[in-house]
């Protein structure tokens, strides 16, 4: 037996039991508005806890090591990486950050932020260029796209190439989110 509630004008809404066994409970806000069915798990944000000290213009994974927000998933701090859980697997959203600089000021030349799937660069990478106009920190953001498989592994890498001193992945604003889009 189905629930059907009728507009006042048109249109329906149909409540139906689904044809499984068992006690199904739907839970409706105490509000009005709009009610989206689903939920945008799994997801997580990453941050590192401290700035690391990076090789000049050599493409380095991020030590992301650091969760804000997780849920449905346990990102691994140790291997820095997002496994897609069992289950899961479907459309995801990818915004990562990379903070880039140097050790002293007018030195940096470009920072790239890429992301990795099971290995390999996955479409392009944010890079900033300073154009010879050089400068001491930039932040690099790359947002995609992409559909993941359980077991699949999303990394996050940098690259700062600089003229002089010490290159760097700045703790302030390096960030990567990932979450599930509903679809």
């Amino acid at each position: 037996m189905a629930l059907v509630i009728k507009g006042s004008s048109s249109g329906q809404i149909t409540v139906d039991v689904p044809a499984s066994a068992g006690t199904n409970t739907l839970t409706l806000p105490a509000s009005t508005g709009e009610i989206t069915v689903g939920n945008n798990t799994p997801f997580c944000s990453v941050t590192m806890s401290a700035t690391v000290t990076v090789s000049n213009n050599v493409t380095t994974k991020v030590p992301l090591d650091t969760v804000v927000h997780q849920s449905g998933v346990s990102f691994d701090t140790t291997n820095n990486k997002f496994v897609v859980p069992s289950g899961a697997g479907g459309t995801y959203f990818i915004n990562a950050h990379l903070s880039g600089g140097t050790t002293d000021v007018t030195t940096l030349r470009t920072i790239s932020t890429l992301v990795y799937v099971n290995g390999s660069q996955y479409g392009k990478k944010g890079v900033i260029n300073l154009n010879n106009a050089f400068g001491q920190v930039a932040t690099v953001p790359y947002t995609t796209i992409v559909n993941l498989s359980v077991g699949d592994e999303v990394e996050m890498y940098g690259n700062v190439n600089r003229m002089t001193t010490t290159a760097q992945f700045r703790s302030s604003e390096t960030e990567l989110t990932i979450y599930k889009l509903i679809t």
